[in-house]
This record gives C-alpha cells, structure tokens and sequence, in this order.
C-alpha cells in the first residue's frame, strides 16, 4: 500500500523529473513507491546493472519503495498487455494519486523530456488506470480505482496547472538526484545544473526560489478563499 505512486520509463525520470516533490511529500509522512518501466538499457550513459543500484539508492535516499518492472528501453507503447502490468501494479499498491510523465511532447532531439518513453509511458498509465478500477478485467490483485493523476514533465510549450514550492527541500532532492551517478554526464556534465535552472524559473513563476510544475487534466475543487492565498 502507498498513499502516492510515481511512475517512470527510466530509472532517473522520478529523480529528476519530480524528486522534490517527492522529497515533500515523505517529509509530510506520506507513503510513497516509485514504479520504474525499464532499466534504461538503451541509455547512452550506464547499463542496467548500474542504473538498477542507482534507482535503488535513490529511492532510499527519498524514503520511497521501488517497484521495477520488465518494459524495454525505447520499447514503450500503449498496448493492452502493457495496461493489465500497469494495472496491476496499481491494484497492487492502491494510490491515492498516481503521478506520471506529460503524455504529448513535441520532438526535440536534445530536450530529454520529449523521450518518446516518456509520452508513451504518460498515456499508458492514463488508459491503464481505467482498467484497474474494472470489477470484470481479472488481475493477481483486487480493484482499485486512484482519486487523481496528476502529470510531471510539463513540456516547456505547456503551462503547468499548479507549481509546488520546493525551496525548502532542494538540498535534499539534489543529493537524490546526485544518486544517479552514471547519469551526471549528461549535458556535458551539466545536468544538476539544467534541472536546477528550471526549478528557479517554475519558483520565479510562483515567487518562491525553486518549483517543479505540473499539470491535472480535469477540473480541481477549491474554495474561492483560495484566491487571496494566490
């Protein structure tokens, strides 16, 4: 059982992609799996033993479980065999919210979010969650319908729906994403750097130092005394 899941294509996309967000949310006492599709095989940098102990450590780091399932790197696709692995995992767990990379990218051969993985993965877990909440589609684990997806990864042509402040924890979510070792090479050994250069745009946009966005599809219920906390 977790309160929260994070689903991932790669070994470092919850890190990166969300890592602060996560870190709030075990300082708040939530429970938390990390769901990881592949071992990024394929990847430039590591290989999947490596990339296994690193998403291993990472996920200790943060105070998460880890799940790591039997998809193939660059193999990613929305079929009905991929959703019934999803599905059951869910049921597995049985998440409140589930949290999984933005499903629509434009292609940008150097900007790492447009992995067709990632898109691949983001509309898998979204037509896979449906199927876990059916009584009649048999699985090893019992029906679980989740309250929310919520997306990370917001495409950079994209507004994000709500950014959550991360000041408080981005020492903390640079030491998890610093796990990753055999993925530090990336932008010429700049990637920390990048990821923090975007976290301070998503915090200028909200006033705070640094932010990770995302974006919720359906409408979200808030009370109008919400809008003089913006």
């Amino acid at each position: 059982m977790a309160d929260i899941m994070i689903i991932g294509a790669h070994p470092d996309d919850a890190e990166f992609g969300m890592g602060g967000t996560i870190a709030k949310f075990a300082e708040q006492g939530h429970s938390l799996v990390i769901v990881v599709l592949t071992r990024g095989e394929n990847g430039t940098y590591g290989n999947p033993e490596e990339r296994e102990k690193e998403c291993k450590a990472a996920a200790k780091y943060i105070e998460a479980e880890l799940e790591l399932l039997d998809f193939h790197d660059c193999n990613i696709f929305d079929s009905y065999e991929a959703r019934l692995k999803i599905a059951n995992v869910v049921r597995k767990y049985k998440p409140k919210i589930v949290f999984a990379p933005y499903f629509e990218h434009k292609t940008f051969h150097k900007d790492g979010l447009s992995h067709p993985d990632h898109s691949a993965t983001g509309l898998l877990v979204k037509n896979a969650l449906r199927i876990a909440k059916f009584k009649k589609v048999s699985l090893e684990f019992e029906v679980h319908s989740v309250q929310r997806i919520v997306y990370y990864m917001v495409p950079r042509d994209k507004s994000p729906t709500f950014i959550n402040d991360i000041s408080s924890v981005i020492e903390k979510w640079e030491g998890c994403a610093k796990q990753h070792k055999s993925q530090l090479a990336l932008a010429e050994g700049k990637v920390i750097e990048r990821l923090k250069v975007w976290r301070r745009y998503c915090g200028e946009l909200i006033g705070v130092q640094y932010g990770e966005g995302f974006i919720i599809e359906e409408p979200l219920i808030m009370d109008s005394e919400f809008l003089f906390k913006m």
